[in-house]
């Protein structure tokens, strides 16, 4: 509570998107479901941080309950005072977003694009929807703001898989682990394939 007063966030739950506000985001249709959400729980905050070439036409489509913070710094405190991440992306490669959000210990609810498969296990420590489905990601909201055990239950998951597959000192033990495998192979003849 201290955090958001911080930050001068006024709502509960909080849902947060992080990133560039870009057409492939899918930021407008996370707006387009907030009346919906709000209706539901009627203090819900969607906090957006970040810019792009979409912020001011987001910004006119916006109703109650939606704030931008613009681009951050640090986006850290802003995380750890929210409830849940979302991402409704139609592309991404391996969301630094997400993985930041899911360090944090926030559950994330992400478009199964990508690789947020290879990191997200749908109802485990994530929850994957479909690009591109307002009806879902909707759904999604209500579904996930309206639990804060399974939200608690999804954040403690995500922190854990990040601890355990891509924290640094896990990716370096890797990373040296196949080198020295690499090391150890005989050498190839020139031309050959690997």
């Amino acid at each position: 509570l201290a955090l958001r007063q911080r930050l001068g966030l006024t709502g509960d739950p909080i849902a947060i998107f992080t990133g560039r506000l870009a057409a492939e985001k899918r930021v407008d249709q996370l707006i387009s479901a907030w009346p919906a959400v709000r209706s539901a729980l009627p203090g819900a905050l969607l906090l957006i941080l970040g810019t792009g070439e979409l912020e001011a036409s987001l910004k006119a489509a916006a109703g109650p309950g939606v704030h931008f913070a613009g681009p951050q710094e640090d986006v850290a405190p802003y995380l750890q005072a929210a409830d849940l991440f979302v991402l409704p992306s139609t592309a991404e490669g391996l969301s630094v977003a997400m993985l930041e959000a899911m360090s944090t210990g926030l559950p994330a609810l992400v478009t199964n694009v990508g690789g947020a498969s290879d990191v997200i296990t749908h109802a485990e420590n994530g929850w994957l929807i479909s690009p591109d489905a307002p009806e879902q990601l909707t759904q999604a909201l209500l579904t996930l703001l309206g639990d804060p055990p399974l939200r608690a239950r999804l954040g403690a998951q995500a922190r854990l898989k990040i601890e355990t597959t891509y924290a640094l000192p896990v990716v370096v033990q890797q990373l040296e682990a196949l080198y020295r495998r690499l090391a150890n192979r005989p050498a190839q003849p020139a031309g050959a394939e690997v």
